[in-house]
């Protein structure tokens, strides 16, 4: 059910926006990801799995002061020495993409995060982690299932 309610609000509408943009225009840049980092958790007996909803901007935006009043950071650990290369690879892609219009860069430790554009063939997109890795078609038997087959289901 969780899936169901996330491919209908985040995933499907993600990659059909990523779609429009290119079909929009040939001169438009396109780069998708999907934050893809399970944060290490404070309590391991926690209901609390995984990244929540926005929780990805704590790693764009440090510990803001909005973060930590809202709760967002009671059940995570992210202020351990393991969630730096997080912080690195987000932060840097994306204030790499702001001066130069690539995400494409070198990490501190000599690692190259390679960040393609998006297309129409590959669907090329970055999962965003501790080991940042190039990925092609994001949850693509997902994404059909609503974009393809279901809408050809007669009522």
């Amino acid at each position: 059910m969780v899936d169901l309610q996330t491919d209908t609000m985040f995933l499907v509408p993600a990659v059909q926006f990523a779609r429009l943009l290119l079909q929009a225009s040939d001169r438009t840049d396109v780069f998708l990801y999907l934050f893809d980092h399970y944060p290490k958790l404070r309590d391991p007996s926690s209901p609390f799995k995984g990244t929540n909803h926005a929780l990805e901007m704590v790693y764009l935006l440090d510990k803001s002061p909005i973060f930590v009043s809202s709760g967002m950071l009671d059940y995570t650990a992210i202020d351990e020495p393991s969630e730096e290369p997080v912080f690195d690879v987000f932060a840097g892609a994306l204030s790499t993409f702001a001066k130069t219009g690539d995400p494409s860069r070198v990490r501190p430790n000599g690692q190259t995060v390679s960040w393609p554009r998006y297309d129409r063939e590959q669907e090329y997109y970055l999962a965003i982690a501790g080991d940042p890795q190039t990925r092609t078609r994001l949850a693509a038997k997902r994404v059909a299932l609503w974009t393809e087959f279901l809408p050809t289901m007669k009522k």
